[in-house]
C-alpha cells in the first residue's frame, strides 16, 4: 500500500514539467515561506510578549524533543531506505541517502502549524494546507514514502502537545495572554 500510494503521487509529481515544478517547490522551498510568515505573525499579532515567549518556548521544546531526540532514535531503530534508492527512481531534489523515517520536514512544520493556530486560527488553517503540500511534495519529489510523512505528522503533533503539557506542568501556559 505504501509503495502503491508513493508510485501514484510520484507519477503525478514527476510526469510533467508543471508537476515537477510544484513537487520541487513544495518539497524544498515552501517551508521557508512558512517560517517567514510565522515570524511575521509573531511580530504583528497583538499578543503579550509573555504569550509569544511561551509559544516560542513550546515550539523550541517540540523541535528539541522531535528533531533532537525522536528522529535520531527512530532512525537508529528503524532504518528506512528512501524511495529513490529502493525503487531506483529519480529524486527531483538533491538528498542524502539517510533514513527516511520519519520525515524531518513534517516533524518541523507540524509544530510550526500548530503554533500558528495559537497566533491566528485562520493562519493556522493556511499552515495546515502548507504542511500537506510539503508532505505531498516530498513524496512527489521521490525522497519520502507516505508512511514517513504520516509518521512525521503524528510525531510532530505528539511533540508539540507534549511540549505544551510539559510547560503547563512547569507553570507556563501558552494559552494565557
Amino acid at each position: 500500500m505504501n509503495q502503491t500510494i508513493f508510485e501514484f503521487i510520484y507519477m503525478v509529481g514527476s510526469a510533467s514539467a508543471a508537476g515537477r515544478y510544484f513537487s520541487i517547490f513544495f518539497a524544498k522551498y515552501l517551508i521557508f515561506i512558512l517560517i517567514g510568515v510565522f515570524i511575521w505573525l509573531l511580530f504583528v499579532q497583538s499578543l503579550s510578549g509573555k504569550h509569544k515567549f511561551y509559544l516560542v518556548s513550546a515550539l523550541t521544546l517540540s523541535f528539541i524533543l522531535g528533531l533532537g531526540i525522536l528522529v535520531p532514535l527512530i532512525n537508529s531503530l528503524i532504518p528506512n531506505e528512501r524511495p529513490f534508492l529502493e525503487l531506483g527512481v529519480e529524486s527531483l531534489i538533491a538528498h542524502e541517502a539517510s533514513s527516511s523515517m520519519p520525515s524531518r520536514h513534517m516533524m518541523f512544520t507540524v509544530p510550526l502549524a500548530l503554533s500558528a493556530f495559537y497566533l491566528s486560527k485562520r493562519a493556522g488553517q493556511w499552515f495546515v494546507i502548507g504542511v500537506v503540500l510539503i508532505g505531498l511534495g516530498r513524496i512527489g519529489a521521490g525522497v519520502h514514502w507516505p508512511l514517513d510523512i504520516l509518521a512525521g505528522l503524528a510525531l510532530g503533533t505528539l511533540t508539540f502537545y507534549t511540549s505544551v503539557f510539559l510547560l503547563k506542568k512547569g507553570g507556563i501556559d501558552v494559552k494565557k495572554s
